[in-house]
């Protein structure tokens, strides 16, 4: 071995006793870890959303993967949770469809001319 690889070598090792270091503290004090992301996330949360929009975009098997398999471990907490905001918010909602079916319905309904009205090319061609 030459001397960069074994420079190489023992960066990668000190890299990994770093690595296991850090996984038996955040074992032993999930507490503060916790705590720390939290002022983290609160203090950074435009480049957090970032960073996680960018591992989704470039893992999107992976992120399916994951929602599905939190879906289906917490189906009944999920659905509790839906059932609860509809209740709450039963009002808004169905204020908030009715506005949405008006608006499509005025953007779909055509302007009705009535016959009495006479248009300029109509009265013309009679003439």
């Amino acid at each position: 071995m030459n001397k960069i690889e074994i420079d190489d070598a023992v960066v990668a090792l000190k890299r990994e006793k770093e690595r296991a270091r850090m996984a038996a503290y955040r074992e032993a004090n999930p507490e503060k870890v916790r705590a720390a992301k939290a002022k983290y996330y609160a203090a950074n949360r435009e480049k957090v959303k970032v960073r996680v929009k960018e591992y989704q975009v470039a893992n999107p098997d992976k992120v399916k993967a994951e929602n599905a398999a939190y879906y289906a471990a917490n189906l009944e907490n999920i659905k509790a949770a839906r059932a609860k905001y509809y209740a709450e918010n039963r009002e808004k909602i169905r204020a908030s469809q009715a506005a949405y079916r008006a608006s499509k319905k005025a953007k779909t309904a055509k302007p009705e001319i009535s016959m009495t009205e006479k248009s300029p090319s109509t009265s013309r061609q009679m003439m």
